[in-house]
């Protein structure tokens, strides 16, 4: 049932016409930039920023940062992973463990020239494989990084999967059963790749297990190989995928029992089952294409990176240079926000606390304040920004100028903070814009079509968007 309800009224002695416009569910379609200029229900947004889908399926901000650890970091922490109790990550040549607020530099016998690692755990340790550097193994949160001996590939695309470890380097290798970093005995062996891309030449980015199924993923195909528990006698290629690629293996996160990733065209879906013996594949971004095509392209593609957390319901898109994050929210599949802040990695607990590497800090997504230091209260404010779609009003009122009265928005929280209503008319989005810390605001002005706004500071509170609406008074027919 919508949530919009739009009735003409006739009030008074002189038949004034009323329009009251009441929508009890503001937003919750998500993010529509694509189509922003034209008329759309008024569940659509097209501004949503530092905002997120809570429990109870509203828009509310986004939750705030607090650091976890008081010693400030050189540059942004990479490559975070959860590990027996702590976080791994990297910062230019050093790998450091977090562990209850205490950072140790674990490098070890490493010897990093760069901080694009990529941690996986195998067999109770955690191993690193980075492009240009010998693979690394940990065995415990309290030692150091060891480099791997013997017969050793220098790639940075890797997955763990049925007791084995997976690289590419030209062909894909695997390891021998349960063995750390071993490709050259025991049960390890290797196939050709380069003949097999659907496309021809393509390069690998990314290697990842899902649904019984090992896909290798390149720039431009996917490459899907089935039974991979078994890769002497029965793995075999299931299936090319033809129509997309991958940019950065950072952006491939398991979704409940979906896939996503993201392509030169947007944000991918692998199908949440198979139909017809292959795997169906969709663009799940159309919302938002053009938005998602702006951020890349002021990206190194390789530094986008993302985060899925199941506590939250959403998986993250975190553009560092540009600064912005698209969040898609995964409980209604699939609705967009976004963030006015990024991150260069992520990573969350088993027990669902969602941890990001942002600033100069490994930093905990919680609360209702920014940047709150190690044993703070009390952080930075940050600002939400909601605009709706464009609405003429419905057909009953085509054939009149339509007079805004009053708008009036309900929020949860303290409604005596000071908010920002705002509206535009005609297509045109130079707002007008009054201060209030009431929930009610008179307006001016008219037009045939009209959006509206929302903004405010949070500053400690949540502050859920409930509901609002517009009464407007009909003029001369047109």
């Amino acid at each position: 049932m919508s949530g919009v309800v739009i009735q003409l009224k006739t009030t008074g002695t002189m038949g004034t016409r009323l329009l009251p416009i009441n929508v009890s569910t503001p937003g919750i379609k998500g993010l529509n930039k694509q189509q922003s200029q034209l008329v759309l229900d008024l569940e659509w947004a097209t501004e949503a920023d530092n905002l997120v889908f809570g429990e109870t399926g509203k828009l509310e901000p986004r939750k705030g940062t607090k650091n976890q650890h008081s010693i400030e970091l050189n540059t942004s922490p990479k490559g975070m992973f959860p590990y027996q109790g702590g976080i791994i990550f990297a910062v230019g040549t050093t790998i450091y463990s977090l562990v209850d607020g205490v950072l140790s530099n674990i490098t070890g016998a490493a010897a990093p020239t760069d901080d694009d690692w990529h941690f996986e755990e195998f067999n109770g340790a955690c191993i690193g494989y980075q492009a240009g550097h010998t693979p690394i193994t940990l065995l415990s949160i309290g030692s150091t990084f060891t480099q791997a001996t013997g017969t050793q590939y220098q790639s940075g695309v890797m997955t763990v999967n049925n007791g084995r470890i997976w690289t590419v380097y030209d062909d894909v290798l695997y390891s021998s059963d349960l063995l750390i970093n071993n490709f050259t005995g025991g049960s390890s062996s290797s196939f050709s790749l380069g003949a097999y891309w659907p496309q021809g030449g393509d390069t690998a980015v990314a290697i990842r297990e899902w649904n019984n199924y090992l896909l290798v993923f390149g720039q431009r195909s996917i490459i899907v190989y089935a039974n991979p528990d078994d890769p002497v006698n029965t793995m075999v290629i299931a299936e090319g995928i033809k129509t997309a690629g991958c940019i950065s293996r950072k952006t491939i996160q398991e979704v409940s029992n979906d896939l996503l990733f993201l392509s030169e065209s947007g944000i991918r879906s692998l199908g949440r089952t198979l139909q017809d013996g292959s795997i169906p594949m969709g663009e799940v971004s159309y919302p938002v294409r053009d938005l998602l095509k702006g951020y890349v392209s002021g990206e190194t593609t390789s530094d986008v990176t993302s985060v899925y957390s199941q506590a939250e319901g959403f998986y993250a898109l975190s553009f560092p240079t540009t600064g912005k994050t698209l969040v898609v929210d995964i409980k209604q599949p699939y609705r967009f926000t976004t963030w006015s802040m990024a991150f260069n990695s992520a990573c969350t607990y088993p027990t669902g606390e969602l941890f990001l590497g942002t600033g100069t800090y490994v930093k905990r997504y919680r609360d209702y304040w920014d940047d709150v230091t190690y044993l703070g209260a009390v952080g930075s404010t940050y600002d939400v920004v909601f605009e709706s779609s464009w609405t003429d009003f419905g057909n009953e009122a085509a054939p009149y100028v339509k007079i805004p009265k009053t708008m009036v928005f309900q929020t949860s929280g303290n409604d005596n903070d000071t908010k920002t209503y705002k509206w535009a008319y005609d297509f045109d989005d130079t707002f007008t814009e009054l201060s209030s810390s009431g929930d009610r605001v008179p307006m001016n002005g008219s037009g045939q079509a009209l959006k509206v706004g929302l903004e405010f500071t949070v500053q400690g509170i949540n502050k859920v968007i409930k509901r609002f609406s517009v009464l407007s008074k009909l003029g001369r027919m047109v």
